[in-house]
């Protein structure tokens, strides 16, 4: 079911109820059943706007490159309430979006411990040398959603989630994602300094949690688009040569903006499937 919860001063967020099982950005854009959207509710009492261009905040001492590429963060078996996270990266007041913008995502366990940094003993029990952490892409709407568990606290910080934006353009913001009603929020020097970034989280039918938040910016970055694999603008037989030389090769390895471009089918793997897509696209 859907419906609209309304908090004055704050949001306005339409919520869907649904699944939590993990699922491909295209599955999850192609459900209706999880529909999370930030919304301008047009109160006069309304402090923040679904067009407020977002904010950064400290990157934190926990931040390590190549993180895998990945939406699901948390193990099937990780501790803590199961929590989706969704929304999309939007430019020139929210009239376009940018596609391809890559996300980087880190954060405590249900124990407040970070993965790599700490030894969480007491978590990860399905021995994830890179445990709740993760990078993944906007889709070619400029979506996105992932999938981890309810951050702990630790040293007295608010709950949070720290993630760090590039736009294909090359423009890199780092921020953090804060959860209303958080008791540590209020002494915290970073937590509600925009209130955009304090998002409110709804439970569905077998516990978990909801949320979404949009990324606003100011430019004219167009994205990426998808299965331009050899980055030469146009979609065709040369793009079809450059995956499969991605698939049969050992020691090509596309990385991040350039595994987006071959992604093409958004599964987080690159394979047959995307060729299959891609000569569908190239003969119409």
């Amino acid at each position: 079911m859907n419906g609209k919860l309304i908090f004055p001063g704050l949001i306005c967020v339409s919520v869907g109820i649904g699944g939590s099982q993990p699922i491909s950005q295209i599955e999850f854009s192609q459900q209706d059943n999880i529909q999370n959207t930030i919304m301008n509710c047009g109160t006069e009492n309304q402090s923040t706007s679904r067009c407020d261009l977002s904010t950064s905040d400290i990157l934190g001492p926990y931040y390590i490159q190549d993180a895998p590429i990945r939406n699901v963060l948390a193990g099937p078996n990780e501790q803590g309430q199961r929590l989706i996270i969704s929304g999309d990266v939007l430019t020139n007041g929210c009239a376009d979006s940018i596609p391809g913008t890559m996300i980087e995502v880190w954060q405590a366990d249900d124990a407040g411990c970070y993965s790599v940094n700490q030894d969480c003993s007491n978590g990860n029990p399905d021995f994830d040398p890179s445990n709740l952490r993760g990078k993944f892409f906007t889709d070619n709407s400029g979506s996105y959603n992932f999938e981890t568990v309810l951050p702990g606290f630790y040293e007295g910080r608010p709950r949070h989630i720290h993630i760090r934006i590039s736009l294909p353009s090359g423009i890199i913001m780092n921020s953090q994602i804060y959860f209303e009603g958080d008791p540590f929020c209020e002494s915290d020097p970073w937590c509600g300094q925009d209130l955009n970034r304090v998002i409110i989280l709804s439970e569905n039918d077998d516990g978990t949690l909801l949320g979404s938040l949009d990324w606003v910016y100011n430019t004219q970055d167009p994205g990426l688009l998808t299965g331009d694999a050899n980055w030469d603008g146009e979609i065709n037989v040369l793009d079809i040569v450059t995956i499969i030389n991605y698939i049969v090769s050992e020691e090509l390895n596309p990385t991040d903006f350039s595994f987006y471009l071959a992604d093409v089918n958004q599964d987080y793997s690159i394979d047959v499937l995307d060729i299959v897509i891609l000569v569908s696209i190239i003969i119409g």
